[in-house]
């Protein structure tokens, strides 16, 4: 995800300076780790941000002065939780789009000279420290640089929910439809996956955003309407009492082992 938003930003800024066809070069690693998760951070807004900020300044070809001030700023501007996810509130469409804000807002601040903090990562009150526990790897953010490109990692949803519920919705929707299962026939549903945080497992769902972050009424929905599409994240889905009968007979649970054999290329569930 880190990735895309550096390059939407990098498009945006060309956009702006009328420089469409100048090659972005990034090297973007995202560090996943449970400090950040654990306290309700949302790392792509986090991250996104300085990956805004260095596509914005490598557009602009700020000089390295002013490309640390970039990062600087974009330090000082960065934030996002999962609060949004967790009431289904409307920021959540905002997390992404803000960290492409931000990450221009400092490369045209750094442009025009505003000084920036030069240690925005390692310093003692910089980013690793303050949002990440000091748990990082300092080696990532040089290695294979200039070679390796995340962007070329990036891949389509084939759902409209947050990826870690795509492998347990599709195996159960496979499962249905070879063995022609209707909902009524359920008796229950128990599925496993990489829950990295806990409102992925909730049951009471009353937004859509929250649907579209809840494990058992996706789950629910799929065993219902026999698909997950737009149509299931709408008001009156969400609303359907056979789809809320339905969530009472699921059960969801966290398996660590799961993503310690798929690894960090992968979102496996079960």
């Amino acid at each position: 995800n880190e990735a895309c938003f550096s390059l939407q930003n990098g498009l945006f800024s060309c956009s702006y300076r009328n420089e469409k066809n100048q090659d972005i070069h990034l090297q973007n690693e995202s560090q996943r780790g449970g400090p950040t998760l654990g306290r309700g951070l949302y790392l792509p807004a986090l991250v996104g941000s300085f990956g805004a900020a260095a596509a914005a300044g490598k557009v602009l070809q700020l000089p390295p002065q002013q490309m640390t001030w970039t990062l600087g700023i974009a330090g000082a501007l960065t934030g996002g939780t999962f609060q949004g996810h967790d009431e289904g509130a409307w920021t959540r469409r905002l997390n992404l789009g803000m960290a492409a804000e931000r990450g221009v807002t400092a490369a045209t601040l750094a442009e025009s000279g505003l000084v920036g903090p030069e240690k925005p990562l390692e310093g003692e009150y910089g980013f690793y420290r303050v949002f990440v526990n000091n748990e990082y790897d300092i080696a990532a953010l040089t290695r294979d640089l200039g070679k390796s490109f995340w962007i070329m990692e990036s891949w389509l949803k084939g759902y409209p929910m947050n990826t870690t519920l795509h492998a347990p919705c599709e195996a159960l929707l496979n499962i249905v439809r070879r063995e022609k299962i209707r909902h009524t026939e359920i008796a229950g549903i128990a599925a496993f996956w990489h829950q990295y945080v806990a409102i992925l497992g909730k049951k009471k769902v009353e937004k859509v955003v929250s649907a579209q972050y809840s494990l058992p009424y996706t789950l629910a929905a799929a065993a219902v309407r026999g698909r997950v599409s737009p149509d299931e994240f709408t008001e009156r889905s969400i609303s359907d009492p056979v789809i809320k009968s339905m969530i009472d007979r699921i059960e969801v649970a966290h398996d660590p082992e799961l993503f310690k054999s798929a690894g960090r290329a992968s979102v496996p569930g079960r």
